[in-house]
């Protein structure tokens, strides 16, 4: 899908940690319904390709959203020291 902006240009934040737990039920949420459309061929409220073009664009924003959820999950874990930024201590 080609538009004149990209929804992470548009989706973002500079506190991610506040948000990420918001943003990945989104996403989750999201994801379902693209799941949804893509599966409900019965209705004949569209065409083929419009349903497919309405999830992949659905799609696009749970992908900028779950960059909020990402960069929010490491800042957690630096502040928190645990995952990938855990310490060892000998």
């Amino acid at each position: 899908m080609s538009y004149p902006f990209h929804p992470e240009n548009i989706i973002k934040t500079d506190q991610p940690e506040e948000w990420a737990g918001s943003c990945s039920y989104l996403v989750g949420s999201l994801v379902r319904t693209a799941q949804l459309a893509l599966e409900n061929t019965g209705s004949g409220a569209c065409t083929d390709e419009e349903r497919i073009s309405a999830a992949a664009s659905t799609l696009e924003i749970a992908q900028a959203l779950l960059g909020i959820v990402i960069d929010g999950t490491e800042a957690l874990q630096a502040k928190a020291g645990a995952g990938l930024y855990r310490r060892d201590e000998e």
